[in-house]
């Protein structure tokens, strides 16, 4: 923003009271810049490639939640799998493409345990391969046990980061100013 554009948002900012009318307009604000970058974030989901468990794409985008406290918006995404798609997991996760917010978010790749091997690689049994929450390339099929189980074999999957990119990108194309100016008209002020 440059200076003209802030004193233009100072003096339609006294055009409104201080008092619930402000609150409701700046909620109302809010939520529209969540809504934005919720759906900016579902279509990056739907895009991510090699992945083919729609069951998880679609409970990732379905799990959005935000409450609002004074004047800040809290959003959060509920899915079980939603930070494992965004950050990515494993050696592959940290290696081919870390997300650009693990360090700040105190996010682990590749976390030492007990039934991972010392490259990083581990075997899982999935309940179904239809619910496999790795891209395609990052795994393979060991074999099936004799109770019928399929073994799985994997190092991880890079970050999905359809949140990190979808604030970018709101973030870059000023999204947020548009959304005030459209506030503010919705509501009188001019």
């Amino acid at each position: 923003m440059d200076t003209k554009s802030i004193q233009n948002a100072i003096k339609k900012i006294g055009q409104i009271s201080y008092g619930k009318d402000f609150q409701q307009i700046l909620n109302k604000f809010l939520v529209k810049c969540f809504q934005r970058i919720t759906e900016k974030a579902n279509a990056n989901v739907d895009v991510i490639e090699d992945f083919t468990s729609e069951g998880i794409k679609t409970d990732i985008k379905n799990s959005w939640n935000y409450v609002l406290a004074g004047d800040t918006l809290i959003g959060e995404n509920n899915s079980e799998k939603a930070v494992y798609i965004e950050f990515g997991v494993g050696a592959w996760g940290e290696r081919y493409g870390a997300h650009p917010n693990a360090s700040e978010a105190g996010y682990q790749y590749n976390v030492p345990s007990s039934y991972k091997r010392a490259e990083g690689a581990w075997n899982f049994f999935p309940v179904s391969e239809v619910n496999i929450d790795l891209r395609t390339s990052n795994y393979s099929v060991k074999n099936t046990t004799k109770q019928g189980k399929v073994r799985i074999w994997t190092r991880g999957n890079e970050a999905g980061k359809y949140l990190f990119n979808a604030i970018m990108d709101f973030i870059a194309n000023q999204e947020g100013q548009t959304l005030w100016q459209e506030t503010l008209n919705e509501s009188g002020v001019k």
